[in-house]
């Protein structure tokens, strides 16, 4: 099985932790919610996908491809990506127009990050942070989430809250 390092905070066998995208310590668990994706996604469908993905054209600094995942968690879409031995989650939507992430290019660029294109207007936002890469000037954040991966292999994504959706009657 290939290791993956996790981009967010937990423990799961056979898999490198990266640090947590709000720069927590790795060990600091403090509010966050985590919950499963629905349908449930394990990492194994997450690699599966990946080497389903026909790539695409290759960047000046690395390869891109479409490669997420649009999946329900907490009542809210979001994106899923593996990318160079690391998973990262997203909103599903750009905060600039609405676009759908998970169908955007990964790219590395030359500062060294790692970013996420949207399909619709090409703005890039680094994976780890949120921040807006390009274009230059824009301060709109994109929402990065933690994940932790169970010990049954599953995917599961942090939230600071839980989704109001839950507490209405409707």
């Amino acid at each position: 099985k290939d290791s993956l390092a996790v981009h967010g905070i937990g423990s799961a066998p056979n898999l490198k932790m990266g640090r947590d995208h709000r720069e927590r310590n790795s060990d600091d668990s403090v509010g966050w919610i985590y919950f499963p994706t629905t349908p449930g996604l394990t990492i194994d469908a997450l690699q599966k996908h990946n080497k389903d993905q026909s790539p695409s054209i290759t960047s000046r600094y690395g390869k891109r491809r479409g490669m997420g995942i649009k999946i329900e968690a907490n009542g809210q879409d979001v994106a899923l990506f593996h990318w160079k031995d690391k998973i990262y989650c997203t909103d599903e939507n750009c905060p600039h127009a609405g676009g759908p992430l998970h169908l955007g290019d990964i790219e590395d660029i030359e500062t060294g990050l790692t970013c996420i294109i949207c399909p619709w207007h090409k703005f890039c936002f680094d994976l780890k942070s949120g921040d807006t890469i390009r274009p230059n000037g824009w301060k709109q954040h994109l929402g990065i989430h933690p994940i932790k991966i169970g010990h049954d292999g599953l995917i599961r994504i942090g939230f600071q809250s839980f989704n109001p959706l839950y507490f209405n009657d409707d």
